[in-house]
């Protein structure tokens, strides 16, 4: 039976309103039309006027006024200076627009349980030994997490293995996941529409652009720079995947767009990652005997990109993320060297060191106090990294693998696939929404794909 029109679009609305809303209190309160006299606070003590008699406009001279020192203490808000915490801290007003995505990724699964179990194709799916263990391999490891670090990882294991969820279940999308192709670009430009406000406005968390007098990097409702860039990279990659009849002057403009915001982040890995998915893309579409030199000259022209990174972002110190303290290379060897054996094979328990149990525990309170023995020092800014911890080098490969056999069985998807591996060896995609909803629709075409032409059935 295929999907009622109707109400594929009202999922696809829906998915882009759980993004906005997302980081909405973040955005809002970067731009002071939020928590007015936190803004304020900033500003009063990063910038010298009178805070009594503020204007528009001596807020943004600020700028002028601040110091390296300053901007580092504001930086260093958990170490004793708050000026600028109540950006990131969600009161429990404000929760409800974080549970959006959670309320989107229930339905989203719940419609696909049922649709499977009408049609048949849940019966079918379970008559499927490789589903059969799948499954029970995820089943036991939330049950594992849950017998050894407590309800709280388990539950946020659960929460970060949604998209898991949509591949096994939204297969009654699959005919019509051009919708959510659009409702990806949409979101790209709804994103790159609130950039030019926040940098003008928002609070200076990253530094400024001192003669612009604006803030040096934009997050949009993403909350982080970095994750901006490569939802911006990742949606334009399934766009180019998933939309029918695509038009050049609409996917050139949608590029245009994509590049924008990424640059606007100042994301390293999101300039990276578009300038390799750009080139794959280009690949693709080459005559045969072209490939070979033009593979060569995309690998040559990717070196230089990488090394132009400091450059083209403003970022002098960016491989610091990667090689300096506590950087991704550090938190990945200690995924792999600083565990016994068992823990380096199979992992420490699905949910360790989410999002979720990380706020939990800032939050503070004898729930948070019960989180400490199982949270790592680093936080897990990299899917290697995290599947690493929470699911061992058995977790970590059966995520590579999938995606490796997604890509070759579904050829049409092999631009979102690569755009996806390489963003998850910087930033943890499983918990990058609306990326990881994208991801788990992606591996549902993949699974409903015809091998030999990469295209959906009929």
């Amino acid at each position: 039976m295929p999907p009622n029109p109707a109400l594929v679009r009202a999922l696809a609305i829906a998915l882009v309103a759980a993004a906005v809303l997302n980081g909405l209190g973040f955005y809002l309160k970067r731009v002071g039309l939020m928590d007015y006299d936190k803004y304020r606070g900033f500003w009063s003590v990063h910038c010298h006027f009178d805070v009594d008699h503020p204007s528009l406009a001596r807020e943004r001279q600020c700028a002028h006024h601040t110091t390296p020192p300053e901007i580092l203490a504001a930086r260093n808000w958990h170490d004793g200076d708050d000026h600028y915490r109540h950006v990131y801290e969600v009161p429990p007003s404000q929760r409800w627009l974080k549970l959006a995505k959670d309320l989107f990724f229930v339905t989203l699964v719940g419609l696909g349980v049922w649709f499977a179990t009408r049609s048949g194709e849940l019966r079918r799916r379970i008559a499927q030994p490789a589903f059969v263990l799948f499954v029970s391999y995820l089943s036991l490891l939330l049950v594992t997490s849950l017998l050894v670090n407590g309800l709280v990882p388990a539950a946020a294991g659960f929460r970060s293995l949604f998209f898991v969820g949509v591949a096994l279940t939204a297969g009654w999308l699959v005919p019509r996941l051009h919708v959510f192709a659009v409702a990806a670009a949409a979101l790209i430009a709804v994103e790159l529409a609130a950039v030019p406000f926040e940098l003008w406005r928002g609070i200076h968390l990253f530094g400024q652009w001192s003669f612009l007098d604006l803030a040096r990097r934009a997050s949009g409702t993403l909350v982080q720079p970095n994750s901006l860039g490569v939802f911006a990279v990742c949606s334009l990659a399934f766009y180019f995947c998933f939309a029918r009849g695509r038009r050049a002057v609409v996917t050139a403009l949608l590029c245009a767009t994509a590049l924008l915001l990424v640059l606007a982040s100042g994301s390293g890995t999101g300039l990276a990652c578009f300038v390799a998915t750009a080139l794959l893309m280009g690949w693709l579409k080459m005559p045969g005997r072209l490939r070979i030199p033009a593979a060569v000259a995309g690998v040559l022209l990717a070196f230089a990109a990488a090394l132009a990174l400091p450059s083209i972002t403003g970022r002098i110190d960016i491989f610091d993320s990667l090689w300096g303290p506590e950087g991704r290379v550090e938190g990945l060897a200690v995924a792999l060297f600083d565990r016994g054996w068992v823990q380096t094979a199979f992992g420490s328990g699905i949910g360790i060191n989410t999002n979720f149990v990380r706020n939990v525990l800032d939050a503070g309170g004898p729930v948070a106090a019960g989180l400490v023995p199982v949270v790592a020092a680093l936080p897990f800014d990299s899917t290697l990294t995290a599947l690493l911890f929470q699911g061992g080098l058995a977790g970590a490969v059966m995520f590579y693998v999938t995606l490796l056999w997604a890509s070759r069985r579904d050829p049409v998807a092999m631009p979102f696939y690569a755009a996806v591996a390489i963003c998850s060896l910087t930033m943890n995609v499983m918990e990058l929404f609306p990326v990881n909803a994208l991801l788990g629709l992606a591996l549902a075409h993949s699974a409903a794909a015809v091998r030999s032409r990469g295209t959906a059935p009929a």
